[in-house]
C-alpha cells in the first residue's frame, strides 16, 4: 500500500510540472506603426515583403535604441499595381520612429474617381 501511494504520488508530480520558461535571445525589439493613405498598400524593408498597410512591425535595435546594423534602411510602401510608392530612408545611428506615414496621392485619386463611378 505504502508502494501504491508513493507510486501515484511521484506520477502526479511529475504531471504536475511548470510550463517552459520563454525563451530570451537578449534581442532588443522597436515597434513602428506603419500606416498609409490610402490602406492596404504594400509593405517592403530592404526589399523583404512585410504585409500590407496598416500593420505593426517589430525591428530589431541596438542596447542604445537605433537600428541594428551597418547598411542604410529603405522602408517602401507601394500600390498593389506597383504603379506608385513611397520610400522613407533610415540610417543605422538612428532611433527607429513610432509612427510613419506614407500617402501615394495618385493611388487615392484613382479610388475617388472609381467610387464617384461606382466601379
Amino acid at each position: 500500500m505504502k508502494t501504491t501511494t508513493c507510486l501515484i504520488s511521484l506520477l502526479l508530480c511529475a504531471c504536475a510540472t511548470q510550463p517552459e520558461p520563454e525563451v530570451r535571445t537578449g534581442q532588443r525589439l522597436a515597434s513602428i506603426s506603419i500606416a498609409s493613405a490610402p490602406p492596404g498598400q504594400v509593405i517592403e524593408l530592404n526589399d523583404r515583403y512585410l504585409g500590407l498597410t496598416p500593420q505593426v512591425i517589430r525591428v530589431p535595435v541596438t542596447q542604445w535604441g537605433s537600428w541594428s546594423g551597418a547598411s542604410l534602411f529603405v522602408l517602401r510602401v507601394s500600390s498593389l499595381d506597383g504603379s506608385e510608392s513611397d520610400v522613407k530612408l533610415f540610417y543605422p545611428n538612428e532611433e527607429p520612429p513610432s509612427h510613419v506615414l506614407f500617402r501615394l496621392p495618385r493611388t487615392m485619386q484613382r479610388m475617388r474617381w472609381a467610387a464617384a463611378r461606382g466601379i
